[in-house]
């Protein structure tokens, strides 16, 4: 899940990180459940036979290599369409790297916190405001 979600995180602006944490969150724990129950389908356990050895025993290696298709599939599908290029660092209009940021900020909000679609206005806090 991490690659997901740092793929995820460093495709989406910032203001929309938030709903970007969200959408992957609830589209991850969906699949996780639909997963499930499809899976007892495709490997033929349904009804009487989920009570059956026999039948567990080849339902279960039925869902492990149908796991492990939708697992190469998956793999295969992310490398093909997720580009690296959403994990280098572009330089904001008049700023520097988000790396080469390593100073106190002092953020002003005109107005209520959380608000979508404003950005707040920082300024570096200097060393001898910062030292009082």
């Amino acid at each position: 899940m991490a690659p997901v979600t740092a793929t995820t995180m460093a495709a989406a602006d910032e203001r929309h990180s938030g709903i970007a944490s969200g959408i992957n969150t609830a589209v991850s724990r969906l699949a996780g459940l639909l997963i499930v129950a499809a899976l007892t389908l495709v490997a033929g356990l349904t009804g009487e036979k989920f009570y059956e050895p026999a039948a567990m025993e080849h339902g279960f290696r039925v869902a492990m290599v149908a796991c492990a298709a939708l697992a190469l599939a998956g793999g295969g599908l992310a490398w093909l369409t997720i580009s690296s290029e959403v994990f280098e660092s572009e330089p904001a209009p008049g700023g520097d790297l988000p790396a080469g940021v390593l100073h106190d900020f002092s953020c002003a909000v005109a107005g209520p916190p959380l608000r979508p679609g404003r950005e707040a206005e920082c300024h570096p806090i200097a060393a001898d405001s910062a030292a009082r």
